[in-house]
């Protein structure tokens, strides 16, 4: 009788342990998708960034013949 116990317990736990796996794998995947758009995102905000500079540059300097 113990050991019928015992083999549910180990079954369920098997089968929680497979689910909580496929959950684990679901969410490396999100969070891998995630750190790419956040890389794409940073990349983007550093040429926006460093072209507003290149435009402000030239919109505050004065002409050469100032």
């Amino acid at each position: 009788m113990n050991n019928i116990i015992l083999e549910e317990k180990i079954s369920h736990m098997l089968q929680t342990l497979d689910e909580l796996s496929d959950i684990v794998a679901k969410h490396e995947s999100v969070i891998n998708k995630s750190a790419k758009k956040i890389e794409k995102l940073i990349e983007i905000i550093a040429s926006n960034e460093e072209q507003r500079q290149i435009s402000e540059y030239f919109q505050d300097s004065k002409p050469p013949h100032y």
